[in-house]
Parts: structure tokens; sequence; C-alpha cells
């Protein structure tokens, strides 16, 4: 096995499956496995992401039960329309195995129908939410087994589950991963060199994304606000950031609080919806690393808050970092209670523009040599 380093011919492929994180309602997850199989799709490669799911198939009775419920639910309910909206982007833009697994061992017949596997990205090699799936850990030995951009997101590996994690990457063929952090942490438990690539997400221009965005009325001016933590220090500060601009706040609502501030409430914006926000905003203001990118993509004044303190046994603040300060994007970081930027204090776009295509580049020059696609 090779790291792979530049472009290079190996045993080519024609159908792939991937292995990743997606189908739930956080933006970040299901954006990066479009992203991801577009990128493959641009190259020529039929994927799919494969189904998983942990659940039996229940009864006729509840699902007829179920589906009256939801009928009832989806006009009454703002965030169950999301839910639904999550499932119509899927239906339309992900292209997904015909079975859904729910072992290891059902996994396994997966490799009588494709070619090769991809594992990524997002988070999925976090110790926290550890499955041997991720690791593609049913892909025979003789299959072409690919990492693209998995992050493992936490600072250290426990010493009950480092042994495993290092067997499973070690079978990995083509290696690579999303962060300098992550990079450092498998060469210390495999001593093998993970390549670092983009996020699956910056592998699409803006124009690629508008393509998918939603088709809405312009607004009039707002601020975006995209929190996935509890913290209620970040809202003031959104909101004394309101005061001063002058510019509502637009709530994008993940947990419950999210229901009690802002100016205006938007609970059941789908993907698409969630592409049309950013870009129609004047200013985001976000923990999410996905609400950063996405105002990176797009384009955007933002500010990125750290969701997590950096003693917090589950910090993932060092993914956010390790993009802004490859950006030249560290002043973004809000590290008080307020902002303190000024309003005017746009990013230089065209460096950071630059530095995105030629990392994109070399991302997709990953793929193409672990894929054994000639340039």
């Amino acid at each position: 096995m090779q790291d792979s380093k530049y472009c290079h011919n190996t045993k080519s492929v024609n159908k792939v499956g991937i292995i990743t994180n997606y189908a739930n309602t956080n933006y970040g997850s299901i954006l990066q496995s479009y992203a991801l199989q577009q990128a493959l799709k641009s190259l020529g490669i039929h994927c799919e992401n494969i189904q998983w799911s942990v659940n039996k198939k229940p009864s006729l009775l509840y699902r007829t039960a179920r589906a009256g419920y939801r009928i009832i639910a989806d006009s009454l309910s703002a965030p169950r329309r999301r839910v639904e909206r999550f499932k119509q982007f899927r239906q339309k833009y992900i292209q997904e195995s015909k079975k859904s697994y729910s072992s290891i061992e059902e996994l396994a017949v997966t490799n009588t129908i494709y070619d090769a596997f991809i594992c990524g990205s997002d988070q999925i090699w976090a110790p926290n939410q550890f499955h041997e799936r991720y690791y593609l850990g049913f892909a025979r030995d003789d299959k072409l087994k690919i990492a693209y951009a998995p992050s493992i997101g936490l600072p250290k590996i426990p010493k009950t589950l480092a042994p495993r994690m290092a067997d499973l990457i070690k079978r990995i063929d083509h290696l690579s991963i999303r962060e300098e952090e992550g990079a450092s942490i498998v060469n210390n438990l495999t001593g093998r060199n993970a390549e670092v690539v983009l996020d699956p997400t910056l592998l699409l221009n803006k124009n690629e994304w508008l393509k998918v965005a939603a088709k809405m009325p312009p607004r009039n001016k707002y601020i975006l606000c995209y929190f996935l933590g509890e913290n209620n220090r970040h809202r003031k500060a959104a909101e004394s950031w309101s005061k001063k601009t002058e510019l509502p706040l637009v709530v994008l609502p993940f947990r419950d609080i999210d229901y009690k501030w802002g100016n205006i409430r938007i609970a059941d914006a789908g993907p698409d919806i969630f592409l049309s926000l950013v870009d129609g905003a004047q200013w985001i203001l976000t923990d999410s690393y996905h609400g950063m990118i996405f105002s990176i993509i797009m384009n955007k004044p933002f500010s990125v808050f750290m969701r997590f303190t950096e003693d917090h046994p589950l910090c993932q603040n060092s993914r956010i970092k390790h993009l802004l300060n490859r950006l030249g994007l560290m002043n973004r970081i809000v590290t008080g209670d307020t902002i303190d930027v000024n309003y005017d204090d746009m990013p230089d776009y065209k460096m950071i523009n630059e530095i995105i295509s030629k990392e994109r580049t070399t991302s997709i020059c990953y793929l193409k040599n672990a894929l054994g696609i000639s340039s």
C-alpha cells in the first residue's frame, strides 16, 4: 500500500460504494455527501451511498399509523417539515443503494456489488461514534478501499480503542484525512502518512452549489445565525451585533433556545433553503464547521464561535481552526463575548478562492490517483 501524493495509475474501477453519515437533518452531513458524489461523477465514476439502518422494519399497522401522523404533523410542525425536506433532497440528489443494511455481516454482500469502497467524509472517525463500517471493516482484502477526508475531530483516541482503529486504518489502500491534527493521530496510530485533503463541500464552487439552492424571493438585508451549541453568550453576542449593524437576525433553530430569540426563525429549512439563506445573508454568525465553510464558499463576511472549551473531552475546535489557519482567516474567530471585527471587514476572497482552487486540484488528484484515473 502506498500513501497518495501525486497522480499515477492504479487499477481502474467503475462502481463505488460510499460509507458516510448523511441520513439525518444536519446540513453539513447531507451536503458533504452530495458534494463527494458530484466530484466522483465528474470523474466518470458511478457511485452510491450505502444505506444503513439499525432499525428493524416496523409492522404494517405501525407504518400506517405513522403515515397518518405525519400528514397531520406536517401541517403543524416546522421541524417535521424540515425532516421531509431533507428526505426530498436525498431522494432528488443523493444516489443510494437499493438495500439498507444493519450489520457488518449484512454489509459483506456489498463486496459482490461494488468495485471499490470510499469512507468519508465528516466526523465518521470520531472515537465517540466508533463503528467498523466507517473504516470499511466489511470490505474484503482484495477490494480497493479509499478514505476521503474523514475527520477524527477529537484531540486523542482512547487507549481501549486505539489498537482496533489502527488495525482497520492499516487495511485502507489510499489514506487521506481532513485535518492536520487527524493526520498526526493516524501517523501515531499506524505509522502511515495520511494526505490532508479538502472537505467534500469545498470540491464544488459557488456556482455549482447555487444550482441546487432553492429559488427564493429576495429578502431585506439580514444576519444569518446557525448555532449547534447551547452557549447563550454566543446568542447574546449575535443580538449585540444586530443592534450595532441595525440588521435583523434570521435564526435557523437547532436547540429549543433558538425559538426564543432572533427576529425571524426558519425551522423548516431544507438543505436547498439553507444554501439560499447563506447566499442571501449580509453576514453569517455560526459555531458550525459547515456553517463556516458555506460562508466561505458563498464569499460572505462571517464570524465563527468556538462551541467547546479547549479542555472539553469532546472538543472539536481544531477542525475549525485548521481550515481558518490555512485560509488566513483566524481573525474571524470570536474570542470573547463580543464581535470585534468591523462591519466592513470583508475577507480577501480573491486570495482565499485561489488557495481553495489549488487545494481542490490536489484533492481531486488524490481521488484520481486512488481510483486509477489518468490525468
